[in-house]
């Protein structure tokens, strides 16, 4: 059985819609193959999870954000889940069509692309606010002025208005950016370097090129001064998604990372 048919028997088994920590909860109890499994374990090792209850939970709002099968009703906090129409009561014919049991989340990215570049527009549309409009202007100034001081303080305010910065005490809390003056100076000591790659694009490389490039990028990398935290995959790859848009996508752990090291078929 597969973790989304885990998903859907709960709901349907449910006098109505349920959190996404009640269907975790459930999955414990009455699945509990499904918990704690060798990519749970392996993502909380690596950092990306406090623990298993939330690589678990992770991976449950990962199912019901990405297939249309599951309504997610945000009024609530934490919202609730139920299944759309009658899918409680019959089998609807997805959408999305695996290519064999084994099929990668990569696989079916490549397979379905249309479908995920539709489904990014709608997720788009539920952020809204400054978190796309500093997005927005980063790009353009990008285009228009690259690494100018405009530029880099719409880089700053993208990076705050993304959850990268959040008040109270820094030793409480890790997501607190550095000072601008510190953001600003790690990248504009590596202005030259970034303009020999301004226009490259992963969609013209090759696997070996591409790797050529990130590999000329490792110093400029570890080099960033973003964030207080020692975490630093989230925070650079986001700033350099500004930087060099068409070569470096943002990552983070609530969508780019979960998609890549967890199934979620």
């Amino acid at each position: 059985m597969t973790f989304i048919k885990v998903v859907k028997d709960i709901l349907a088994s449910t006098s109505g819609p349920i959190t996404p920590q009640e269907i975790r909860e459930l999955i414990k109890k009455q699945y509990h193959q499904y918990y704690g499994t060798p990519s749970h374990i392996s993502n909380v090792t690596k950092g990306h999870y406090k623990d298993l209850d939330h690589a678990l939970l992770a991976q449950i709002y990962g199912i019901v954000h990405m297939k249309k099968s599951f309504f997610c009703d945000k009024t609530h906090k934490p919202m609730k889940i139920s299944l759309r129409n009658n899918e409680a009561k019959q089998k609807l014919r997805p959408e999305i069509i695996p290519n064999g049991s084994n099929m990668s989340n990569e696989d079916d990215l490549i397979k379905n692309i249309g479908h995920y570049y539709k489904y990014s527009l709608e997720v788009m549309k539920e952020f809204g606010g400054p978190s796309i409009y500093f997005h927005v202007q980063a790009i353009k100034k990008q285009e228009t002025a690259f690494l100018s001081e405009r530029h880099i303080e719409i880089i700053y305010a993208t990076l705050a208005s993304w959850g990268m910065h959040k008040m109270g005490d820094p030793k409480i809390t890790k997501a607190k950016m550095v000072e601008f003056p510190e953001f600003r100076q790690s990248i504009i000591k590596h202005r030259d370097q970034l303009q020999q790659l301004y226009s490259l694009r992963m969609d013209s490389c090759n696997p070996k090129q591409y790797g050529k490039h990130i590999d000329d990028l490792k110093k400029i990398y570890y080099s960033l001064k973003v964030s207080i935290s020692q975490a630093t995959i989230v925070a650079h790859s986001k700033t350099l998604a500004h930087i060099l848009p068409n070569l470096i996508p943002p990552i983070d752990r609530q969508y780019t990372i979960r998609f890549f090291t967890q199934e979620i078929q």
